[in-house]
């Protein structure tokens, strides 16, 4: 998580600066190099620069969503929330003195929750709204060829109410939505499109926080489904590893069908297991989810900053259901 060896002050060599560069310095991280074509990273003074954009931020990706404050916590060092702070500032000048309007898959918005938490700094809750009622597909986007956009359209509106306390008639409609595409895809409905399990988990993260605030009953009897199928059909259970996506060669698949993923994207699925698990107590969820979480590794260690931050991005509630410290219900 934190070492220097593909961990948060990684120096991998796909991307040789700290994931955390220097953390003492909570306005701008300095920048850091190899002079000369040396083999030692050494502090340039030079802070290096964020931008909110695809392929701009290798050292830690836009998946980077609250990891840095997690580790912080974590760890009890509040100096990891200096990277934390850092990577929230380009997002929140991105959405408020550019433009709102991003990428649709590449909303983040817990970064700046936590950042506003953190600093009560009301700048980083006027982006939070403004991404939840402005940006890209704020009104979501049904079907399951667009499950990711959507659930990031759902989690905008979870971040704003986090920051408002303000009641948000939309929420209901982002959960039917949601609870539509997951069934669908968990019962083989004739109508989907699209499937990709590891995007399932990103749109099961914010229907468990919605059930959460909402006791849907609906909600743990639709991902209990989807996670059946997921173990029974859609994991390598001896490889450890998801498909990246089960369906033939045909109408809904065009390249990579029935192939697999690294395993390191387990963990955008293993919270759910753990989520149901708590929730009922029925231990052979348990039993999934530690293997899908213990093996997340199993294929190396992560090598860039967008596979570092998947890794992180939601384990952390794995960890809190596994331990019994975070509620379910």
């Amino acid at each position: 998580m934190v070492s220097v060896k593909d961990g948060g002050g990684s120096d991998s060599t796909s991307s040789p600066f700290p994931r955390c560069a220097n953390r003492k310095f909570p306005d701008a991280p300095l920048g850091w190099a190899k002079p000369d074509g040396g083999v030692t990273l050494q502090d340039t003074g030079v802070p290096y620069p964020v931008e909110y954009s695809i392929g701009a931020n290798q050292r830690v990706w836009y998946y980077n969503d609250e990891t840095f404050f997690k580790i912080a916590k974590y760890t009890n060092d509040p100096t990891w929330a200096n990277c934390g702070i850092y990577i929230a500032k380009a997002m929140r000048d991105q959405f408020l003195l550019k433009t709102p309007k991003i990428f649709a898959f590449m909303y983040f918005p817990w970064q700046l929750v936590a950042a506003y938490q953190w600093t009560q700094d009301p700048s980083y809750k006027e982006a939070v709204v403004r991404i939840a009622d402005e940006g890209t597909a704020y009104w979501g986007w049904l079907g399951d060829a667009e499950m990711r956009e959507h659930a990031y359209a759902f989690e905008r509106r979870l971040a704003r109410l986090a920051v408002t306390g303000e009641a948000d008639y939309n929420l209901q409609y982002f959960a039917e939505g949601t609870l539509a595409t997951l069934y669908g895809n968990a019962t083989g409905a004739p109508d989907r499109a699209f499937n990709q399990p590891f995007m399932l988990g990103l749109a099961m993260r914010p229907l468990i926080r919605w059930y959460l605030i909402s006791h849907d009953e609906r909600i743990p009897y639709v991902i209990k489904l989807l996670l059946d199928r997921l173990w029974d059909d859609w994991y390598d259970q001896q490889a450890h590893h998801l498909s990246a996506n089960p369906e033939p060669e045909g109408e809904r698949c065009t390249s990579d069908c029935q192939k697999y993923t690294g395993s390191m994207l387990n963990d955008l699925l293993a919270p759910a297991f753990a989520w149901y698990w708590r929730l009922t107590g029925d231990d052979p969820y348990r039993v999934r989810g530690d293997d899908l979480f213990s093996h997340v590794f199993a294929e190396g260690n992560p090598w860039s900053g967008k596979e570092w931050s998947q890794v992180y991005y939601w384990s952390w509630d794995f960890v809190g259901w596994r331990e019994g410290k975070e509620a379910a219900y």
